[in-house]
């Protein structure tokens, strides 16, 4: 527990840094140096929360690489991507209509921050690999009326596709049904996948606006699935066409992640999270904060994924169990 709440930096603190605009920071600790933290130093903490600033103060600064931005961060819009294929950068969004890449790895000859002017309001950011065979991942850009895939390494755009009601979340993956890579938009009403050059591999309705999306295996049958929550207070599971799991929650679904197996966390407009296990709820907690982030990931090396948030006071919380307290 101690060491998932110091290692979770990698994937969501550039998230958590959003909220707090005056600041206008964001923090990543980087995949490449996750290997080398030593977290038996950390034993004493064992609360399974612990503020940003406090793990700023705990972790070894050369692990931390720091942005200023001279705009503000737009909350919950931010990804990080192998867009070299090797190392990781930052992908985040600003309310002025720009996208900044972050990349502390570039070699002398390269910028370190670059700015993407997209010139529209960003309303979700993700980053993934699209293509069968490609070796390195791509910055997804949806807006309030177009999805541009944008592959950062070869500064040059992959497609750019207008969608009349705009894009409210993205994931990016391959599908239990489909041959290849695609990037999943949700927009109102629909659920939306498209291929690297922006051909329709996959298109369904939904019971309302789609205000998260994640991929998983909620059956338990190998296959891959898509978790859809929706501004109807709903979760479901589908497969292609067919709904395998649906579950009616208690508030506006606002965050997804997929875990291990059949397991995903998911997070509500009313400061709730927790996971459920083949569509059956294993815990839950709520903050009277509101969530601004939510993702998975394997921190601490240990092989098994962690539910990571972020919360509007600024706090960053890490779990990988039930929590006592929260």
């Amino acid at each position: 527990m101690v060491s998932s709440t110091f290692a979770k930096v990698s994937c969501i603190a550039q998230c958590a840094r959003a909220i707090e605009a005056t600041c206008r920071q964001v923090h990543v600790a980087f995949e490449s140096a996750r290997h080398s933290l030593c977290f038996n130093q950390f034993s004493s903490f064992i609360s399974p929360v612990r503020r940003l600033d406090q793990l700023d103060r705990l972790l070894p600064q050369r692990y931390l690489s720091q942005v200023s931005s001279a705009d503000p961060i737009a909350v919950n819009l931010a990804a990080v991507g192998k867009f070299d294929g090797k190392h990781p950068s930052l992908a985040y969004a600003t309310t002025g209509g720009k996208v900044c890449i972050h990349s502390p790895h570039a070699t002398a000859d390269q910028p370190q921050i670059q700015y993407l002017n997209i010139n529209k309001d960003i309303t979700a950011v993700a980053a993934g690999r699209l293509g069968a065979a490609s070796d390195r991942d791509v910055l997804l850009v949806g807006t309030s009326s177009s999805l541009q895939a944008y592959d950062v390494h070869a500064n040059q755009d992959l497609f750019f596709k207008d969608i009349q009601d705009g894009v409210s979340t993205l994931a990016v993956g391959q599908l239990g049904w489909t041959d290849v890579p695609a990037a999943i938009a949700g927009g109102v009403n629909c659920l939306l996948g498209l291929d690297e050059a922006g051909n329709e591999l996959y298109w369904t309705v939904t019971g309302d606006k789609v205000s998260a999306v994640a991929l998983s295996s909620v059956s338990g049958k190998g296959r891959v699935e898509l978790i859809v929550g929706t501004d109807d207070f709903s979760i479901k599971a589908l497969y292609n066409d067919t709904v395998v799991a649906e579950i009616a929650e208690a508030d506006r679904v606002i965050g997804l992640a997929s875990l291990e197996g059949t397991k995903f966390g998911y997070a509500l407009a009313n400061g709730t999270i927790g996971v459920y296990d083949r569509g059956s709820r294993t815990w839950r907690v709520k903050s009277k904060h509101t969530l601004t982030a939510l993702c998975s990931h394997d921190l601490d090396g240990d092989g098994q994924l962690e539910l990571i948030s972020g919360w509007s006071n600024g706090r960053v919380s890490c779990l990988s169990e039930i929590p006592s307290a929260f």
